[in-house]
């Protein structure tokens, strides 16, 4: 029984989903500013999220600096991918996600952290 039950927890984890790595967390500007920068690593399958609440109109912008193969999408809407320093215009009212992580095929190949900073901005126009 021992046995069985140490082969079912490796296939579970042999075969989990992405997971979160350490960093991410809630977008939070000082006093009278618009954007703030943060600094993460993602490794794999891993990926790090930055949650905001923000109005339908509003713009948002990312600067990701990093490797090539680091991606920055919108991931509470519909996974559009930014564009390094172009504004994305929000569809909707309510809590967003920005998202960082790796396409599957550089996350398959991927073994060591790719440190990143990223810039996010929010603004009205």
């Amino acid at each position: 029984l021992a046995k069985q039950t140490f082969s079912i927890i490796v296939a579970t984890l042999t075969f989990a989903p992405a997971a979160h790595a350490a960093c991410g967390g809630v977008v939070k500007f000082r006093p009278g500013e618009s954007q703030a920068t943060y600094r993460g690593a993602v490794s794999g399958y891993e990926y790090c999220d930055w949650r905001f609440a923000a109005r339908a109109g509003q713009k948002v912008t990312v600067w990701l600096n990093g490797s090539q193969d680091l991606q920055a999408i919108l991931y509470s809407d519909n996974g559009d991918e930014f564009d390094n320093g172009l504004p994305m215009t929000l569809a909707r009212d309510g809590d967003h996600e920005i998202r960082v992580l790796q396409p599957r095929s550089a996350a398959r190949r991927s073994e060591r952290p790719k440190a990143f900073t990223i810039r996010i901005a929010i603004t009205d126009r």
